[in-house]
């Protein structure tokens, strides 16, 4: 294996790749990789037309760049050509056409699906609008049993990919290798540091993200870089990334959506913890003077180096420190990319803000015996300037861990808070429902009186007739047990309204809220026509979703009010309490106006505070209006209000209280 990189715009370009045509081992094959610094059609077809003209069974890929190299010579307005001439080992070239929308999945699928289903190295160059990587990575892996994928998504201006037939605006190219024998290496550095409060992502579908803590992704962008570059984000947003907490991987943006919705380059899912990334010069350089040691310890013949174009601009004077430490080992050519393919733990990964390598030999392997540069800060000029901005990175690190730290312990404390007035909840309510109970109790035994007064009559009767006759005819008995059923199943129906009142649980389920107030009122009225109180329910079958014992309560608690209410400060003989249910599937309401005169003024605001009554002690707790309000409000997503009225019916002005319950579903 020998490699060979030149400037397309060199005046000895073709000279050079003529001589290296002409020394081609027989049996060898050519991978040339592009790094194209323009995307013009006519550039990149001449480029290719002139390279298959020199090597007829050559494989050609190429990318558009933002900054390309040769070595650690870095530029941004070249051509890069990049020659591999493997003597041990087979190459396959694949490509693929996008359609924007299309599955990324598929498509990476596809890409390989008619490949020998084995290799030892994928190099893959993509491009597209929106592009998932994720997703089509996922796609390869599908069909594909690779060793190591590598390669990366073109940058630039409208950035290209293409092969020596074809150029795309979105699609794929790829070369997969296949030698057991080769001899690889990969590494990648990443050097961003999360900064700042750490924040939830709500919303997202793969790689788009639609909320950030419940507010719109570029609110998030908006509010915490500033309203003044939130319209250059499309530009300057893959300095910004967004780091995964439980991944560690930092995330580029993409493109921004009219919703306020962001592509990022990586996928996403509700509930990652996630924070803004920093990067620095400092930070990408530190103890990367020297290659890792498992580089180092081994010969290799080649070396292609993928980085992220955020690298280039965050240190655009300094970017090749971290290129040259590689070219003690072979040589070195590769592009500045908009996401990173790599491989760590036979496990094939998409990167952002990182710099990937991928190293090669088909030879075997020596001692390597490289005297190696010292550290970084060795060789710059100014130490008190890097001594000063390591000091500097290391604060805003610590700050941002004790921020996270303050942030962990106060959701902690905000959720045993919760847990604390939850079960405070529970119990209110169910004192709440206990104290209405013994009503409840006192309505049976009203509402069976009559009943019971009637089977004792009967019993009555049957005495005076077996006394006079000494038997009952047929038509007697028949009549008597017609009685006696309709008065038990009358008592039972009251039984089971009542133990569904009372019943415990958290069941919810979508329910008649309508035949929920006509349970009710069965239950309830018998009492309240003891005091001069008519109950009139008005309107057709409303439903909503929620816990219907929950709800029934709330309506006991306004009617209990109402009743007290009345029997204290109405003037008339006959009072009423008027029910009306109305609205659609995503809003109900209902409100239940009564006649005992209204709310003093004076306290209006406060009923329904806990623990307020204008009631004696003995008489009431002061929580039943507190906790309709919170049933109302937490459990069915609602709102209770109460306000003072005047109205007419049924020939009489009355004044009362009006109780309006709004629920949404």
């Amino acid at each position: 294996m020998k490699s060979f990189h030149f400037y397309y715009d060199d005046i000895f370009f073709d000279t050079n790749i003529k001589r290296v045509g002409k020394e081609m081992p027989k049996n060898s094959t050519a991978l040339i990789q592009v790094f194209a610094h323009r995307n013009c059609r006519s550039h990149i077809s001449g480029l290719c037309g002139k390279l298959k003209t020199v090597f007829k069974d050559a494989l050609i890929i190429g990318s558009t760049s933002d900054g390309e190299f040769i070595g650690s010579n870095v530029t941004i307005d070249q051509t890069v050509v990049a020659i591999t001439v493997f003597e041990n080992s087979h190459l396959e070239l694949v490509s693929e056409n996008f359609e924007t929308g299309d599955d990324y999945y598929e498509l990476g699928k596809n890409l390989v699906a008619a490949s020998h289903p084995r290799a030892k190295v994928f190099i893959c160059f993509a491009t597209a609008v929106n592009f998932n990587a994720e997703e089509f990575l996922s796609g390869i892996d599908s069909v594909l049993d690779c060793e190591t994928v590598s390669g990366g998504i073109a940058a630039g201006e409208s950035p290209l990919v293409f092969d020596h037939a074809s150029i795309y605006a979105e699609g794929a190219v790829g070369v997969l290798i296949y030698n057991k024998d080769l001899r690889v290496q990969t590494f990648s550095k990443s050097g961003w540091v999360p900064v700042g409060k750490g924040m939830k992502i709500t919303k997202a579908e793969k790689n788009r993200v639609y909320t950030i803590d419940n507010k719109p992704a570029i609110e998030m962008y908006k509010y915490y870089l500033g309203e003044g570059v939130t319209h250059l984000l499309h530009r300057i947003g893959i300095e910004f990334p967004l780091i995964n907490k439980k991944t560690k991987k930092a995330r580029a943006l993409l493109n921004i959506n009219g919703d306020g919705s962001i592509y990022f380059g990586g996928n996403f899912a509700p509930g990652d913890r996630v924070f803004f990334g920093y990067g620095s010069q400092e930070l990408f350089l530190e103890n990367h003077s020297s290659p890792p040691p498992h580089m180092v310890q081994n010969c290799f013949e080649t070396i292609f180096v993928y980085s992220c174009i955020a690298r280039r601009k965050l240190m655009p004077d300094s970017v090749y420190r971290e290129i040259e430490p590689y070219t003690q080992l072979a040589p070195v050519g590769g592009f500045f990319t908009h996401g990173e393919f790599f491989t760590k733990n036979k496990k094939h990964l998409f990167l952002n803000q990182t710099m990937s390598v991928l190293a090669m030999s088909e030879a075997p392997c020596e001692s390597s015996n490289i005297p190696l540069k010292g550290r970084y800060y060795d060789t710059i000029d100014n130490i008190d300037y890097y001594h000063t901005q390591k000091a500097l990175m290391h604060l805003i690190k610590r700050d941002s861990q004790e921020i996270e730290e303050l942030n962990k312990n106060l959701e902690k404390r905000v959720k045993e808070k919760l847990r604390e007035l939850r079960e405070k909840d529970a119990l209110l309510l169910q004192q709440s429902k206990l104290a209405s109970l013994g009503e409840m109790i006192g309505n049976i035994a009203h509402q069976w009186r009559q009943p019971l007064n009637v089977i004792g009559a009967l019993h009555m009767w049957i005495e005076a007739k077996m006394y006079e006759k000494g038997f009952l005819d047929k038509t007697d008995y028949k009549d008597i047990n017609e009685t006696v059923n309709e008065q038990l199943e009358y008592m039972s129906n009251t039984i089971d309204d009542f133990r569904g009142l009372v019943k415990n649980g958290e069941i919810t389920k979508r329910f008649n809220l309508t035949k929920a107030v006509q349970n009710v009122i069965k239950l309830l009225q018998s009492d309240f026509k003891r005091y001069g109180i008519t109950i009139l329910l008005q309107g057709d079958d409303i439903y909503c979703v929620g816990n219907s014992s929950n709800f029934k309560h709330v309506v006991i608690n306004i009617l209990n009010n109402a009743k007290d209410a009345i029997c204290s400060h109405s003037e008339h003989k006959q009072n009423y309490i008027l029910i009306s249910v109305g609205g659609r599937d995503d809003q109900v309401h209902m409100e239940i106006q009564d006649t005992g005169g209204g709310i003093d003024e004076a306290i209006k605001e406060k009923i329904f505070d806990p623990y307020f009554s204008t009631k004696f002690r003995n008489k009431g707790t002061g929580i039943g209006l507190y906790m309709s309000y919170k049933i109302i409000n937490t459990q069915f997503n609602g709102s209770i209000s109460a306000k003072n009225t005047r109205f007419d019916h049924r020939g009489t002005t009355f004044k009362g209280a009006n109780f309006k319950i709004t629920i949404t579903s």
